[in-house]
This record gives C-alpha cells, sequence and structure tokens, in this order.
C-alpha cells in the first residue's frame, strides 16, 4: 500500500467513524438487501414519507445551525419503518461538459458523458455493494453505511467557474437535503482547474479525487492534502514510457517532441531521466504553445536529422493533426516509423478526433497511446 493509498484510507475511515459515532447502526445480514435503482437515495432526499435527516459535520457531532460551511453528510433514519440507519454523502462530479470559445461556448461533452457514466455506475455499485468490476465492492453495503448521492457540473476547464460552483455548494445550508452540501468531491478533468479546486478542498475538510488530472505539481500534499487520483501523474507516465521503449521494443535511441508548458517539460524531464538510468540516448525538441507551422516544421527537421525510427509525442489532440502530416512530409511519420503519444491523445484516439483514424496522414505510422 502505497503512502497515497494510506492517506486516503485514513481520510474514508475518519469519515466512517464519525458517522457511526453519530448514528445507531444497524447492520442486516447480506441476504436482506436487495440492489436498488440507481436514483434511489436521490429520491429518498425528496422523500417526506416520516425520514428524518440530520447533518453530520465536522468531527461528526450534531450541528444544526446554518453557518456550517464544509463537509456534511445526512444521517437518515425512519421511525415508521424502522429501517436502519445510514447516512448519504454527496459526491459532485466536476467534468468539462462545455469550453468557451470565440463566440459562446462550444460543446465538449464526449469525456464527460463516459465519466458520469462511469462515477454513477461506481456509485451504484459501492451503494448495492456490487462486485462484478471491483471485487473489493463485495458486501460493503452490510458493512458500511455511507450511501453516495451524485450531481455532475460542469466545469469548463475554468478555475474560476469550478471554484465559484464549488464555493457554492459548500455554502449551501446543512439542513437542506435535496440541494446538500457535499463530503466529498469528484474531478475535474484538467490540471489547471483541479489545483484551484484542490486548494478549496483541502481547507474544508472535503476529499478530491480525480480520474485525470495528471499534473505532479498535484503530489504536494502541503498544498493539496486532501486530493488524491486513479491516473498516473505526468512523471509516471512519462516513466512508463521509457520502460515500454526499453523493456519491449529494446529500443536504445529515440527522440522526443514536446509541447514547451508545464505540462511538456515535467513529461520530458522525467524521460530524460529514467532514459539515462538505462544508459538510452535520447534527442529532445520542443516547441511553443500556438507555435506557428514554420516553427513545428524546424522541430521535425531536427528530429529527421537524428537519424532514429522512434518518437514520443508530447503535446495535445489539438495539434495532432498538423504535427503528424507535417510529420509524414518531412519524413519522421509513415512506413518504418514508430510514435508513442502521451495519455493527453488517449481520449482523441477512442473518439476518433484524430488523423491517424480518420485516415488523413499520408503514411501509415506504427503508433500507440500511453496513458
Amino acid at each position: 500500500m502505497t503512502f497515497r493509498q494510506m492517506r486516503t484510507t485514513s481520510i474514508a475511515g475518519r469519515l466512517e467513524a464519525a458517522i457511526i459515532a453519530a448514528t445507531v447502526t444497524l447492520i442486516l445480514p447480506a441476504a436482506a438487501f436487495i440492489t436498488l435503482p440507481y436514483a434511489f437515495y436521490d429520491d429518498l432526499r425528496a422523500s417526506r414519507d416520516g425520514t428524518v435527516f440530520t447533518p453530520l459535520v465536522g468531527n461528526g457531532e450534531n450541528d444544526l445551525t446554518t453557518s456550517h460551511v464544509g463537509r456534511n453528510l445526512h444521517s437518515v433514519s425512519n421511525s415508521i419503518s424502522q429501517r436502519p440507519s445510514i447516512a448519504l454523502c454527496h459526491v459532485p462530479a466536476f467534468f468539462r461538459w462545455s469550453q468557451k470559445a470565440d463566440e459562446g461556448y462550444v460543446d465538449v461533452s464526449s469525456e464527460a458523458y463516459g465519466g458520469a457514466a462511469a462515477a454513477l455506475l461506481a456509485m451504484h455499485h459501492f451503494n448495492n455493494g456490487i462486485a462484478s468490476i471491483a471485487p473489493a465492492l463485495d458486501g460493503i453495503h452490510t458493512k458500511c453505511p455511507i450511501r453516495l448521492t451524485m450531481e455532475n457540473i460542469d466545469s469548463q476547464s475554468s478555475g474560476i467557474k469550478a471554484v465559484r460552483e464549488l464555493t457554492r455548494m459548500i455554502t449551501r445550508s446543512p439542513n437542506d437535503v435535496a440541494m446538500p452540501q457535499p463530503c466529498a468531491v469528484l474531478g475535474s478533468s484538467w490540471s489547471g482547474t483541479t489545483k484551484k479546486m484542490a486548494t478549496v478542498t483541502g481547507v474544508y475538510d472535503l476529499l478530491q479525487v480525480t480520474p485525470s488530472a495528471s499534473s505532479v505539481a498535484l503530489d504536494n500534499m502541503g498544498e493539496y492534502p486532501l486530493f488524491t487520483r486513479t491516473h498516473p501523474s505526468d512523471a509516471s507516465m512519462a516513466e512508463l514510457s521509457v520502460e515500454y521503449l526499453h523493456r519491449i521494443l529494446n529500443v536504445h535511441f529515440f527522440a522526443q517532441l514536446y509541447i514547451d508548458n508545464d505540462f511538456g517539460s515535467t513529461y520530458h524531464t522525467a524521460v530524460v531521466k529514467r532514459a539515462a538510468e538505462y544508459g538510452m540516448v535520447v534527442k529532445s525538441v520542443s516547441f511553443r504553445p500556438g507555435a506557428e507551422m514554420d516553427e513545428i516544421e524546424e522541430a521535425l527537421v531536427q528530429l529527421k536529422e537524428t537519424g532514429y525510427n522512434y518518437f514520443l509525442g508530447i503535446f495535445f489532440s489539438g495539434d495532432y493533426e498538423r504535427i503528424m502530416d507535417k510529420a509524414a512530409e518531412v519524413g519522421v511519420a509513415g512506413e518504418g516509423r514508430f510514435w508513442m503519444f502521451n495519455g493527453a491523445l488517449a481520449s482523441a484516439f477512442v473518439n476518433g478526433e484524430t488523423a491517424l483514424n480518420n485516415g488523413k496522414s499520408s503514411q501509415p505510422t506504427s503508433a500507440c497511446s500511453v496513458c
């Protein structure tokens, strides 16, 4: 178990301990539980059938004031049905559904639909102890009194927008069950937005988990004490790229083309460091964000001059088509050339958004995406 896993486990333990201390929990035999609909606990929040909801804030002590800001759960009990006491934990999911453009906003929801559906499925499995995907969830609903509900938020890849929405949520009334304060946060997809959110979640005692934000800066637990992720960092992906070239392809010489920003520079540095450990020779060439085609062509010519056949592409899907079309013209893409791309391009390959998938590249190029 890694230190980060230990930290996450500790946070989950604190949440469960607070709930158990503040509620009388009745655990029924596994046979007494049935699989409930996806919206069951969301509908329960709107229930008016004698259900009693009690806020659980801070260290788990009841606080019925309207001034609490931060993590909150709701203890649920029903004097009529005598059903077991549980606690509802609301988890807003921040994904990029739209993005600001020159005129208004554009729909970029392809990733968000998949991410939101996966999150909803994961919460459904947790709430019902379904182990078909994650064996560790088998019967967890008979042992843990927490049930999860979800709310989708469009981050628009904007730190200001995401933090504004998060602030609006944590300042809701602790007694509002239908529109509750969060007890944890999912997202966002992008590192720049996630870092701004993670500062706020750290202040207000909210566990934050992201499926894709990969900046190495987010490993700083002093700045982001309650942040964790299910996706490797940029440095980890870079190391995996070198491992694949070295161990699987037996490559000794390769070059990398990277975008000269925080993401690209971090990735590039990690590649050079790991390659040096294996005695591999690396030629690194950069280009500026938003570079004109003459700068791109000059960088590709430098790659060609190496005489190498293996290349790492460290840039985003918006640059892929123009770079790879020009690479084919210059002679560093096509038959006999192998390109490996970073995780930032993975979704573009899956969604068919790249020249490699739509047949626009003038020459076939062996390629894979590390994610």
